[in-house]
């Protein structure tokens, strides 16, 4: 039997041409340029989140490590300082030893808190007061004539009682009691409505008195305050103070805690200004307790005394 010829294409058709293994290849190129963009986009995207989780992780940890540094509380109705003196010699009028020291807090009623801060002051400590040590030079018969605060400048009128041979102990009592108001920074005096160059003629401020200040000012806590165990303890130290230690001593006299800090938040200052201090101690302790802060100064330094006894009540 014959087996038919296979058809063949009519003479002139054109020959099909064999399918082009190119098209197949670029696809396939291009889907796995696209896969491995996708995967560098993903590996990208993951280290970028994995960055900024850390970066975030320590800025979280930054900011839970830093702490802010203790200061002294604003005065207000509720509460104010009033500064006396200590290290007086018994009868020295002139008390050119004294060191200004903050009292027990006061409060006022008025609404004229700066005004009560002053009454307070020239009125003089009271009884647990001057048992802990705390004098005035202010003579009792003082009386205020006028009293007055304008542009910063507190205006402090009194009688001529308040001048004695060293006027200057007073006038800074006055001076550290007026000022710890933010809206106070310098006290014009006069005296039966006149300057006075005992008083001093322009106004001062707490600069102009840096010497009548202890090595360290407590400010906070003070003295004879109930206060929480976590004890918050803030002030100013003289110029040349290079480390402050504290402890805290029992009724009888034992350390019942003990540590150091920073004298203050800067270097030493050669110029003189005394610098602000704050920490917080725990103390581990209830009941009765004295604080007592030591100062710490280069040879032949002028600051005085270098302790600072604040009797309190922890609780």
């Amino acid at each position: 039997m014959r087996v038919p010829d296979r058809a063949s294409p009519a003479r002139g058709a054109a020959e099909p041409r064999p399918r082009s293994r190119v098209a197949p290849l670029v696809l396939a190129l291009l889907v796995a340029s696209a896969i491995v963009t996708a995967a560098c986009n993903a590996d990208e995207q993951t280290a970028t989140t994995a960055s900024s989780t850390t970066t975030a992780m320590a800025a979280a940890e930054t900011s839970t490590t830093t702490t802010a540094v203790p200061t002294v509380p604003a005065p207000t109705r509720d509460g104010f300082r009033v500064y006396f003196l200590r290290d007086c010699p018994d009868g020295d009028r002139d008390a050119s030893t004294c060191r200004v020291a903050v009292g027990e807090l006061r409060t006022t009623d008025g609404d004229d808190v700066a005004r009560a801060a002053l009454d307070a002051v020239l009125a003089g400590p009271n009884d647990a007061e001057q048992a802990a040590g705390l004098s005035t030079n202010v003579d009792p018969r003082t009386v205020v004539n006028s009293f007055s605060v304008t542009d910063g400048v507190a205006t402090v009128d009194v009688i001529r009682s308040f001048e004695t041979a060293n006027t200057q102990p007073q006038v800074a009592q006055v001076v550290y009691t007026l000022t710890q108001f933010p809206e106070i920074r310098a006290v014009q005096f006069l005296i039966d409505g006149e300057t006075n160059g005992a008083t001093g003629v322009p106004p001062v401020g707490r600069d102009a008195y840096t010497g009548w200040a202890p090595a360290v000012l407590v400010e906070t806590p003070t003295l004879n305050a109930f206060a929480p165990t976590e004890l918050v303890v803030a002030g100013t130290v003289a110029a040349d103070v290079t480390r402050l230690s504290w402890s805290v001593l029992g009724p009888d006299g034992s350390v019942v805690s003990t540590g150091t800090a920073d004298a203050a938040a800067s270097p030493p200052d050669t110029g003189g200004a005394r610098r602000p201090f704050g920490f917080a101690a725990t103390t581990g302790a209830t009941g009765p307790a004295t604080l007592v802060l030591t100062a710490e100064v280069p040879a032949g330094s002028a600051s005085w005394p270098l302790e600072t006894r604040v009797p309190l009540l922890l609780g």
